[in-house]
């Protein structure tokens, strides 16, 4: 079975301001799902989502805010799960977002989001 697909996903009630149905990138990790997507807010902003699922449940969702980040704002990332919201610079969790864009850094982006996830659930 492939590791990655691409799936429309709805979401009904969404944490966010913004509505977040739309095209994910999928991948399986172990028992857990992570879909990531990056997507145009109707204000001219980017925001990438990243889900968090498991067994069907989403557990978690993280809205990074691009603008904020690039602008290096420090609180340029929001952490949704059941227990409430943390707001966080992504930066001083991954240098994800610090170095050169690559493909690679692409691939790497759903297990560092699943690790952080880990991270603030734990």
């Amino acid at each position: 079975a492939d590791r990655y697909r691409v799936k429309h996903l709805e979401f009904k009630n969404t944490p966010t301001d913004l509505g977040i149905s739309h095209y994910y990138w999928i991948r399986n990790e172990e028992d857990r799902k992570v879909a990531t997507a990056s997507i145009a807010t109707p204000y001219g902003g980017t925001r990438l989502y990243s889900v968090m699922n498991r067994a069907g449940k989403n557990e978690g969702v993280f809205e990074v805010n691009l603008d904020l980040l690039f602008d290096r704002q420090r609180l340029n990332t929001s952490f949704y799960s059941r227990p409430g919201t943390v707001n966080l610079d992504i930066r001083e969790h991954t240098d994800l977002f610090t170095r050169s864009f690559q493909q690679r850094t692409a691939e790497e982006m759903p297990a560092t989001f699943l690790n952080l996830f880990d991270k603030l659930s734990g």
